[in-house]
């Protein structure tokens, strides 16, 4: 065995041990690089090895998108699991949806490789969607705090143990009550998210001297196509979501207390259509196939409020170019006309689906034939004289102003509420910015009807 450990760390050599044999050499690896190299087979960035091998008790990682951070998050979660005993790892987000989709590097990992795949099959082992149990004891947790932190009280992360905190400026301010308790007995706490403004927790830890801080912007992954990024270099939010900086609020249209104002972290942007039957709904969809996608946000009526419960975007399948989130590829209107009907049918009872018709009205007119439809042409005038755009986000900011809805912890949404910007032009009308705001338009489109006075020249109607 000794030979084993000095000399060869090949899949080869280790998949003829036995799984004592095995177990006994993962543990003797102490070097977390040689464990993912050697063993694992796999390649890393030069950052995503510093953060691998980091053992500071208090880490921030201030990051671009795509710089795959959460991949390596997961995969130092497993091999600290593993090479200890009885330790505990907590991966905390701001809610379910995105504390699983770290969840899901760490099962895929474990479930993809020949290495660790007997870690969970073992009788000793068990796993569910937010829980594993080691045969050594560990422990891996998928954790969302809620708006509170009441979903994470009662679990402690004792010294050897990790705290990862992911999308940490999207944590509720009243979430870091109980998030501080984490590692009062020692454990390591790994702060790791995208900047978003100046304030909150995690802009105020990015100047703690009591953490090891990293900042990767994107401009770092190699594997990021160069003219994407140059493509975005105009953008507001090309500071934040790229270049991983802090930027500052000037020029923007919503306030960045009435947004956290608005947000509740609790909701679901993919709510299970049994628990919205017989509420009011109304669709809200942004068109776009090539460039941008096409997103729809379904919401429901509750008491004197507007509940998003559903946020989807399509977009066409390009390898050159790279999206700030998930969505489903579509080949052609077509796709995206059953897509949304297949959401109705879902979501039974939607009663109207105000669409974006401003350039192409084949999606509005193809739907009209299946359900009430309130095509909209944001450069007509509405009802007060000003471009339906300005009538639109006007309506959208007295809304949220207003407490008239709530809004899941969706981080596209929320990413774009906080950097979308206006300048006022010489005729002292409002000009919006024309990028990163799909997701905002469909939600204003979605919420417009239901926040005015239901006349039908609230609508460009074709």
């Amino acid at each position: 065995m000794a030979s084993i450990i000095k000399n060869d760390y090949s899949i080869d050599t280790f998949s003829r041990l036995n799984f004592t044999q095995q177990h006994k050499l993962i543990k003797e690896l102490n070097d977390p690089l040689v464990f993912a190299e050697k063993l694992l087979g796999l390649q890393l960035f030069d950052y995503q090895k510093e953060i691998l091998v980091e053992q500071s008790l208090r880490v921030n990682i201030r990051k671009g998108r795509q710089v795959g951070m959460s991949y390596v998050l997961a995969l130092k979660a497993i091999i600290k699991a593993i090479r200890y005993s009885g330790i505990v790892v907590a991966v905390v987000s701001p809610s379910q949806r995105q504390s699983s989709l770290v969840f899901r590097y760490i099962m895929n990992f474990f479930r993809g490789h020949e290495l660790l795949r007997p870690e969970i099959e073992s009788k000793n082992s068990r796993c569910s969607q937010t829980v594993i149990e080691l045969p050594n004891g560990s422990i891996i947790y998928s954790l969302p705090c809620g708006n509170d932190g009441h979903t994470i009280r009662g679990i402690s992360v004792p010294k050897g143990s990790i705290l990862i905190v992911d999308e940490a400026a999207f944590i509720p301010e009243k979430a870091w009550e109980s998030i501080d308790y984490f590692t009062a007995a020692g454990g390591q706490e790994i702060l790791s998210s995208t900047p978003l403004g100046k304030s909150g927790r995690f802009y105020e830890v990015s100047e703690d001297k009591g953490y090891k801080h990293f900042k990767i912007p994107t401009l770092l992954n190699p594997l990021v196509d160069r003219d994407w990024l140059k493509s975005r270099e105009h953008l507001r939010s090309y500071a934040s979501e790229i270049l991983a900086e802090f930027i500052a609020g000037e020029g923007k249209f919503f306030d960045d207390a009435i947004i956290k104002k608005c947000i509740n972290a609790d909701l679901s942007w993919n709510a299970d259509p049994r628990d919205v039957l017989g509420d009011f709904k109304c669709m809200g969809v942004d068109v776009g196939i090539e460039r941008d996608p096409t997103v729809i946000t379904i919401a429901k009526r509750k008491e004197q409020k507007m509940i998003p419960f559903f946020i989807k975007a399509y977009k066409k399948k390009n390898n050159k170019s790279t999206y700030e989130c998930d969505y489903e590829p579509v080949n052609s209107y077509d796709d995206i006309e059953s897509a949304l009907l297949f959401q109705k049918n879902r979501y039974v009872d939607i009663n109207y689906v105000a669409i974006d018709a401003t350039f192409n009205p084949y999606l509005a007119d193809r739907l009209a034939k299946q359900m009430t439809v309130f095509p909209i042409k944001f450069n007509s005038s509405a009802k007060n004289g000003n471009p339906m755009k300005s009538e639109l986000m006007h309506t959208l900011l007295a809304a949220m102003t207003g407490n008239k809805v709530e809004l899941p912890n969706h981080s596209v949404l929320i990413r774009q509420l906080m950097n979308y910007e206006f300048e006022y032009t010489e005729n002292k009308n409002i000009k919006f910015s024309s990028e990163d705001e799909d997701f905002i338009d469909s939600l204003a489109l979605c919420l417009y009807n239901e926040m005015e006075i239901k006349e039908a020249d609230n609508f460009a109607v074709i």
